[in-house]
């Protein structure tokens, strides 16, 4: 049975007064009112865009043209379902934001409908027959809050695009706050829980589950933030999908505590920067959570610019943990990371030309395959200091550029410690090959088991960084000296907010 949607419009309280006031509009699968659907209170609606329906709207999927302005909030309220007949949806959008609100006096959508009598949150769920659950095309300064349900969808749960091509070059100022969950995107040419284009935006703790190709995907932009996304089973139908894709960038991007459940997936990356526009695109992730497939082709960090990551715990990558891929000499930065059993080895340091140099500072490493840390090619300055590497890999330490420099690490169990271009090198300055004596055993399975225990020589046994305001995977100052590894401060576990 085909079920329609309806709008109602709320006259603010102050509407006679003598300037302008934010308007509340109200959405809602149905309902009825004396006035034949003008919107003047939440229980007034008119069905399926019949007379007397607000200009411009057509179910869900056509919001209103006129009217929303600058700082008015749309409630989406109750559960919404596009059936089979609904034919108006296909390639659209459930829910599609047609209206931008200004610097200052946002326009936010929410599906918190309690003030007025109605539901917590809304539940958009689609048959798979609609292109995107919430669209917007060349909106800005739009909040959608952490409100929504979004279910099924061809291409993605929310499109955040600066026009139908996708590919404009404007700041889009919009924020997707925390809570809102995606889930069951498949069929379609996209397959993505978010993707967006345009600069200067916040995604939030989503939750994104069960999603054909990745789960966030930037088509072009920068300048965005993700922060607190929950994402997994990502690759369902395409083993080309990660969990975060950057691309086509000009300027930065920061993931920030992200859990990446790549666990089901047979390759490529929790997060992935590619196809830049330019070598000077700045990536960070820090914080970050991300399982991978034992024994896949797959890499937990991978970037084509300057990238930094930090605080992160990265398990069970196909070939490497961390990998720079910087062509054109640009930075890369890795700094209190744990690395678990990859294939290949921890940390992929790939410069082709000099630049400036790669800093791998205070990372813990355990690699079976060939490599812990590799710096390979070209003349590249890269700096290796303080990181602790066991396990059997062929390489502790691989040293295939002329410019790399090594000190005060620890490197215990390797075949060979030190390789120069495949040749048994030395020792450094500083360098120990001790058991490192971690809390939880020989192979933690949690973060915090690699913390050292009072007995170990790593302790206060690393050099001085002098890099300025950084901290160990405690998320704490490092020690004066710093210990040896990703845990660097030395002052016991309670000194640390993270214990996972």
């Amino acid at each position: 049975m085909r079920l329609f949607l309806v709008l109602l419009l709320l006259l603010p309280v102050d509407a006679f007064a003598g300037s302008a006031a934010a308007d509340n509009w109200y959405i809602r699968p149905v309902a009825t009112c004396p006035n034949n659907g003008d919107g003047s209170a939440y229980a007034c609606a008119a069905s399926g865009g019949a007379a007397g329906a607000f200009s411009g709207f057509n179910n869900l999927n056509k919001t209103v043209t006129t009217g929303i302005d600058d700082g008015d909030t749309v409630y989406v309220c109750g559960s919404f379902v596009q059936a089979d007949a609904e034919t108006q949806f296909t390639n659209q959008a459930m829910l599609a934001i047609e209206e931008s609100g200004s610097s200052g006096s946002v326009i936010t959508w929410t599906g918190d409908c309690s003030a007025a009598g109605g539901s917590t949150r809304a539940t958009l769920t689609s048959d798979g027959t609609s292109g995107s659950l919430i669209r917007t095309y060349a909106n800005t300064y739009i909040t959608i809050a952490g409100t929504f349900d979004l279910v099924g969808g061809k291409d993605a749960g929310m499109t955040l695009y600066n026009s139908a091509a996708g590919d404009v070059a404007i700041s889009k100022n919009i924020r997707v706050e925390s809570g809102t969950t995606i889930s069951n995107i498949h069929g379609g040419t996209q397959e993505v829980g978010i993707t967006w284009s345009g600069t200067d935006g916040y995604i939030g703790a989503v939750t994104i589950n069960d999603i054909g190709v990745d789960g966030l995907f930037e088509y072009s932009g920068g300048n965005w933030i993700i922060d607190g996304a929950r994402i997994t089973n990502v690759s369902v139908d395409d083993s080309n999908g990660d969990c975060v894709q950057l691309q086509r960038n000009t300027s930065g991007d920061a993931v920030r505590n992200l859990y990446c459940d790549k666990t089901n997936a047979d390759s490529k990356q929790c997060v992935v920067a590619s196809t830049l526009d330019s070598q000077a695109y700045i990536m960070e992730v820090s914080d970050m959570w991300c399982d991978m497939k034992v024994g896949t082709v797959s890499i937990g960090v991978y970037s084509e610019g300057q990238m930094t990551v930090k605080r992160s715990f990265i398990r069970n990558a196909g070939t490497y943990g961390i990998t720079g891929a910087l062509d054109n000499g640009a930075k890369m930065t890795a700094i209190g990371n744990i690395i678990v059993t990859p294939t290949t080895g921890c940390i992929d340091v790939h410069k082709t030309s000099a630049g400036p140099a790669a800093d791998i500072y205070n990372n813990t490493c355990i690699s079976n395959g060939t490599y812990g840390i590799y710096a390979g090619a070209a003349t590249a300055t890269i700096n290796i200091r303080n990181n602790s590497i066991t396990g059997t890999a062929t390489n502790g330490i691989y040293r295939g550029a002329s410019g790399t420099s090594d000190s005060y690490n620890n490197v215990f169990g390797p075949t060979t410690l030190y390789s120069d271009n495949g040749v048994a090198g030395s020792a450094s300055t500083g360098a120990k090959s001790a058991d490192p004596l971690f809390r939880d055993g020989s192979l933690p399975t949690t973060a915090a088991g690699f913390k050292l225990l009072p007995s170990s020589t790593l302790r206060r046994a690393g050099t001085e960084l002098n890099i300025g305001n950084v901290q160990d995977f405690g998320n704490r100052a490092f020690s004066h000296p710093p210990s040896i590894g990703a845990w660097g401060f030395a002052s016991g576990d309670t000194a640390s907010s993270r214990t996972t």
